[in-house]
């Protein structure tokens, strides 16, 4: 059932569309063509021992439309946000000092932290106030991951309005640690006709936020040069609210070498396509062909994932370019056939059920949403599941909503170890930590997880208008 009459009810009397021209959006900020910017990183220094950063989430004022100009929501003036780059083992310390008029917090995504130190949202920094988070950086954790606030019914529009950040953890023996790296953060950016970003309507909390540009590194459709006999490794963050990236480069296939929660045990190679649910990442290897020359697309192909109210995307759209640039040398590389090795999660002694689930309802004279977790919304108050401590633990995770929905776990990667959709049982090819992992209308997924720390954990849906709207739970690890 899609709901068609609350469908017609809900769409706008105007959509733009990525592909339609929007004269209004020009220069400086939306410019087209630029070079691929690196993203900043944050500044550090060693304090008792411990890798200190400081993060300051503020209002900035930047020039989107020519005269008019945009407030973001920023880290340290940045969009995005600073790279926090560490290695395993690492002692970190980072203070976030909050001016913006709203209770905020910092949520490490991915990264297995104390739960006090993991920006939960009954743990909130007050405006004018600051907190210093500090953790140590597990061993066996190089990775992908990045940080966003994670506050009760605010962390949408918050990450919407441009605060979040790419987080790296590295290994000294990485075995693709020479290899040039790109950083692609994708968000999308939703301005109106006057140049500024506007609240979310019912759509968006219906379907999930999506804007009307899609950017990488803060840039409209950026170009990334490549050398002709160049292998780079690309780390692609989908920090977008709700939109599911389809990746693909024209005349091209992509290796995958990394998810969520680092490296794969063995490439993945001669894929023509891979996609992204929002909150996931990925590592790449993009391979240069001396027999090409010139441009090639980098789209974001059509992924139907069950909307309810607004328009789903049927075109192929481009999302940066990708340049051959014969000055650039060569690269000498050889990629290893076994990346790491990734050992399987013990025998479960515990199981869980869990079911995502929508229903309609009245809100104001308005049709609206529920979005729930076995047949609950949120309450902060409540305990909805335990588990114990080093104890391994088999998830069942159904989607009975019209709707995709990617499953965030606070506080582990996990193995997923099965799929079944429409009775037809799937067992996954491959071996690999993630902690967000996209879950089909009517798709169950079957997955081995093990909680390290005591203390309360949350797990819910990615899509950030449902996790504000109830699709979210309380774990506790005793």
């Amino acid at each position: 059932m899609k709901y068609l009459a609350i469908a017609l009810f809900l769409m706008p009397t105007s959509i733009y569309s990525l592909s339609e021209a929007a004269p209004l959006f020009l220069e400086p900020l939306l410019k087209e063509d630029l070079p691929l910017k690196s993203l900043l990183k944050a500044p550090v220094k060693l304090e008792n021992s411990a890798k200190a950063f400081e993060l300051t989430a503020a209002s900035r004022l930047i020039e989107t439309i020519p005269g008019v100009k945009t407030e973001f929501w920023t880290y340290n003036q940045g969009l995005p946000g600073p790279i926090i780059e560490v290695e395993e083992g690492d002692r970190i310390q980072v203070k976030l000092i909050n001016q913006i008029n709203k209770v905020t917090t910092l949520h490490w995504h991915g990264v297995n932290v104390p739960p006090d130190q993991d920006g939960n949202p009954m743990d909130p920094v007050k405006p004018q106030q600051s907190h210093n988070y500090k953790f140590s950086i597990p061993l066996g954790s190089a990775g992908t991951y990045w940080y966003h606030p994670h506050t009760h019914q605010g962390a949408s529009e918050q990450i919407f309005r441009g605060m979040n950040g790419l987080f790296i953890v590295r290994d000294p023996k990485d075995p693709l640690r020479n290899l040039p790296e790109k950083n692609l953060f994708i968000t999308d950016l939703k301005i109106d006709d006057a140049g500024q970003i506007p609240a979310n309507n019912n759509i968006d909390w219906m379907d999930g936020r999506e804007g009307n540009y899609v950017l990488i590194n803060g840039q409209n459709k950026p170009v990334i040069d490549i050398g002709p006999n160049e292998t780079q490794r690309w780390r692609l963050i989908n920090a977008t609210n709700a939109r599911f990236l389809r990746f693909a480069i024209t005349d091209h296939s992509l290796i995958q070498v990394g998810t969520d929660g680092g490296l794969l045990e063995f490439p993945r190679a001669d894929l023509t396509e891979i996609i992204l649910a929002p909150a996931e990442r990925i590592e790449l290897l993009v391979q240069g062909n001396a027999q090409k020359s010139g441009h090639f697309d980098i789209q974001m192909l059509p992924y139907m994932r069950g909307k309810m109210a607004g328009k789903e995307q049927a075109q192929a759209i481009k999302i940066a370019t990708l340049n051959y640039n014969p000055s650039i040398k060569s690269t000498d590389f050889s990629l290893p056939k076994r990346l790491r090795t990734i050992e399987p999660l013990g025998t479960p002694t515990a199981t869980k059920k869990i079911i995502f689930q929508e229903k309609i309802k009245m809100k104001n004279g308005i049709h609206a949403m529920e979005f729930l977790i076995n047949g609950q919304g949120y309450d902060m108050m409540r305990v909805d599941a335990r588990s114990k401590a080093g104890e391994v633990e088999l998830w069942e995770v159904s989607n009975q909503s019209d709707m995709d929905h990617p499953f965030h776990m606070h506080g582990a990667q996990f193995q997923v170890i099965e799929k079944e959709h429409l009775g037809k049982v799937e067992k996954l090819s491959y071996l690999a930590w993630k902690d967000t992992f996209n879950l089909k209308s009517g798709e169950t997924i079957r997955l081995k997880v093990k909680q390290d720390f005591k203390g309360i954990r949350m797990y819910h849906c990615h899509i950030a208008e449902h996790e504000d709207s109830g699709m979210m739970a309380t774990l506790e690890v005793y």
